[in-house]
């Protein structure tokens, strides 16, 4: 019974938070409000977001390919590629926001001489790279909504002073890593970008005409707060809840916030699709 509990009982409670957070988001807006902003999204700019976030899963998968190497594995960019494509459809299929970085190090730690314990050092801080540019324009964009808050004006280089802290960490506990810390940190800032290049794009596609950078700030923090691996689905149901929350707080529209974040679980849901292909195939001996 106990062993029961523990392996099914963190799944279900984030199924269950996931869906009570989904039942609240979906409480909270006019209903004929978000049909009309469902009517009038504009496909095209759909279609753009669509190519900016596919080109940003390219460059997380080039920037986790790097941080391989460092530990000494030298996948073809093809193979790696095919792997990262998975991994990102067990993101949205399972719950938690990490099953698909556990794939990779189960995948990758079958192999004679590899070491889990670096493969998930390497996954956590290909996650974090991204994490700090986000962090970045966080407070960038929190800036430029609150320019007379001290918080805000604080935040901006508390962010910065991460980076030459996390360089310094990363150096004496993870020597093996230090030299990628550069070259994953810019890959993370043209992910990070890439992805406020697609929710304009999907704002443009709603057709919210003012209040961008609100809309680019609530939707931002709350992809940040799906990080944690508390729910399904890649952050499905605390997405679309922070989302609500940040934009009543901001005198937004909690219909455009709301269908502004489900959309983009659609993006993220098509552009992982092609990873179904490797599903009962080994990502890793696939001839392209």
């Amino acid at each position: 019974m106990k062993s029961a509990l523990r392996r099914y009982g963190p799944p279900l409670l984030k199924i269950l938070l996931s869906a009570a957070c989904l039942w609240y988001a979906f409480t909270k807006p006019d209903w004929q409000k978000l049909a009309a902003s469902w009517q009038r999204i504009d496909l095209f700019w759909v279609l753009l977001a669509l190519a900016a976030y596919t080109v940003s899963k390219i460059l997380a998968s080039n920037r986790l390919s790097i941080n391989f190497r460092l530990i000494g594995i030298h996948l073809p960019e093809s193979r790696n590629r095919n792997l990262y494509w998975l991994g990102m459809l067990y993101n949205l299929l399972l719950p938690g926001a990490i099953t698909g970085d556990a794939y990779k190090v189960v995948v990758l730690g079958k192999n004679p001489g590899t070491s889990r314990r670096s493969l998930t050092l390497a996954v956590l801080l290909d996650r974090f790279s991204g994490l700090l540019s986000l962090l970045i324009i966080i407070a960038l964009l929190g800036i430029c909504i609150f320019p007379h808050s001290d918080w805000m004006m604080l935040s901006l280089p508390a962010s910065l002073l991460l980076i030459p802290l996390s360089a310094s960490i990363i150096r004496w506990l993870l020597p093996q890593q230090s030299p990628g810390f550069r070259r994953t940190l810019l890959l993370g800032a043209g992910v990070q970008l890439l992805v406020v290049a697609t929710i304009w794009f999907l704002i443009q596609a709603l057709q919210i005409q003012t209040q961008h950078i609100q809309y680019l700030f609530v939707f931002l923090v709350a992809a940040a707060t799906s990080v944690l691996p508390i729910s399904i689905g890649g952050g499905l149901g605390i997405r679309e809840f922070a989302s609500i929350q940040l934009a009543a707080w901001l005198n937004l529209s909690v219909e455009d916030a709301l269908l502004l974040s489900l959309v983009f679980y659609g993006v993220t849901v098509l552009v992982a699709l092609p990873g179904f292909r490797f599903i009962f195939r080994d990502p890793l001996r696939e001839s392209n």
